[in-house]
């Protein structure tokens, strides 16, 4: 519909009666265009314009041209509301060097935590702040770790939401609170799950998915469902005929890939058989055992992963990586529990998976032999060298560190299945301030040993990423 304004109306309707009519005075100040041309098109000018923001509010096509307000509010027609900020969660190790002489209690009496811990200061003087969310206990008859301290995790959470509390592993070494035994600390895994507030783009893609899928069984409706759920950022759906599926599907359905972790903290006790080498751990999809802990003699015995025990993760093709997963605790040559001793393994799972998966299943979300299944989205590393030529005056290092992270923001950023354009990246490189040109001479996927020329292809259940390791840059 083409949006006319006021002035547009009025010459329109002057053209009209002048065609028709003759003669006749349509001019401004005229009697004909005081009484009757000049509130008319007035009229019919602000009705064009209501519309014309009727249409901005309701095109998702374009979020930027929305308000924040407008955008909610389409949301909420489609039973949706904006996806608020995360706070990252994730593990502190506290450790003493000595055997404690007593019961080190690390949290409040009432087992909620509250132990401050953060980061060193940043650059700009600032710091990351956690909490532990429960109270542990490093004991008196704890065993020495293999690096020959006594130590005990505990679960974490950013003070603030975002992706700030984002961070690598080794970051967080300042204990805030006091907590006389304990020596230092240290996260030896990073901390996830910190985002910001769903932007306007995002929550856009949502609408667009649950309008394309009003039936919960239909492959935009599974797509739509999961998106619905904070922490997911993107999601894909594989049918039967796909050739990414993997699983034999006789009732019809689809598998379900996500991108976007929600790392959870599940404790699970068992009791040690000597007649079986392995327990299955419940709350699969599990991505790593934390502690493991069990009386040995009269002892409270901390197990060593990799002497005591190791985790088999479930990397099948069909039901890896999702609920079915058959991820194991195994047993190893190390030291063992008493026979019927109660253990506590404390792991890590993908809560997304699962909440997904149960949303799924509701008898109202498919169609009744549908069998689908929500597993999380694969990670493809790719390996990236950079030659850079600095412009002059520049310094090396800093140019290094600001093309570093510059690759790293924008590989790290890719949904599932988008693939990476070699022109792309060195456009992007090239925006780094400092830089003047660069060529690309590794421009691979890990696992290859040879540079692809153009294009490094995803599938649409895998999303590409970077790590520590990846990116190489050379400055001259």
């Amino acid at each position: 519909m083409a949006i006319r304004d006021s002035d547009t109306v009025k010459q329109s309707m002057k053209d009209y009666i002048e065609s028709k009519v003759q003669p006749v005075d349509t001019g401004d100040g005229s009697r004909l265009e005081q009484l009757y041309i000049s509130p008319i098109s007035n009229e019919v000018g602000t009705s064009f314009t209501e519309v014309e923001d009727a249409q901005t509010a309701q095109n998702v096509a374009s979020p930027s041209s929305i308000s924040n307000d407008e955008l909610e509010d389409l949301a909420y027609n489609w039973g949706l509301t904006r996806k608020g900020a995360n706070a990252a969660t994730g593990f502190v190790t506290f450790s003493a060097i000595t055997q404690p002489a007593e019961n080190i209690r690390i949290g409040n009496q009432d087992g909620s935590g509250g132990i401050i811990v953060s980061t060193r200061k940043q650059d700009d003087g600032s710091t990351v702040t956690f909490t532990t969310t429960s109270t542990v206990f490093l004991l008196s008859s704890a065993t020495a770790d293999s690096d020959g301290y006594y130590s005990i995790s505990a679960a974490i959470e950013a003070s603030e939401p975002g992706e700030n509390g984002n961070v690598p592993a080794s970051s967080i070494v300042i204990l805030n609170s006091s907590v006389q035994g304990i020596d230092f600390i240290n996260n030896t895994i990073a901390t996830t799950g910190g985002e910001v507030e769903e932007t306007n783009a995002a929550l856009a893609t949502r609408i667009k998915a649950k309008s394309r899928g009003l039936h919960k069984g239909i492959q935009d409706g599974l797509r739509s469902l999961s998106l619905s759920i904070t922490n997911v950022i993107d999601a894909a759906v594989v049918n039967p005929n796909d050739s990414e599926m993997t699983r034999k599907v006789d009732g019809g359905g689809a598998d379900v890939y996500i991108l976007g972790t929600n790392d959870t903290s599940y404790q699970q006790s068992f009791s040690y058989d000597s007649d079986n080498d392995s327990v299955t751990l419940t709350r699969s999809p599990v991505d790593r055992i934390v502690t493991l802990a069990g009386l040995v003699g009269l002892t409270v015995n901390t197990f060593l992963q990799g002497t005591d025990y190791q985790f088999s993760q479930d990397t099948s093709s069909s039901s890896g990586y999702s609920t079915r997963a058959s991820d194991q605790l195994e047993w190893l040559s190390g030291t063992k529990p008493n026979e019927g001793a109660t253990c506590i393994a404390t792991y890590v799972y993908d809560k997304n998976i699962r909440d997904i998966q149960d949303l799924i299943d509701q008898v109202d979300s498919h169609f009744v032999t549908a069998d689908n299944l929500v597993k999380q989205g694969t990670e493809v590393l790719v390996d990236i060298t950079a030659d850079v030529t600095k412009n002059t005056g520049e310094d090396s290092d800093q140019i290094e560190s600001a093309v570093t992270t510059s690759i790293t923001n924008f590989i790290n950023g890719f949904l599932l299945g988008e693939d990476l354009q070699r022109s792309d990246l060195i456009n992007e490189i090239k925006g780094v301030s400092g830089v003047d040109n660069v060529s690309l001479d590794v421009f691979k996927y890990r696992t290859s040993s040879t540079s692809e020329t153009n294009t490094i292809n995803s599938d649409k259940t895998d999303f590409l990423r970077v790590d520590s390791s990846s990116i190489t840059v050379n400055v001259s």
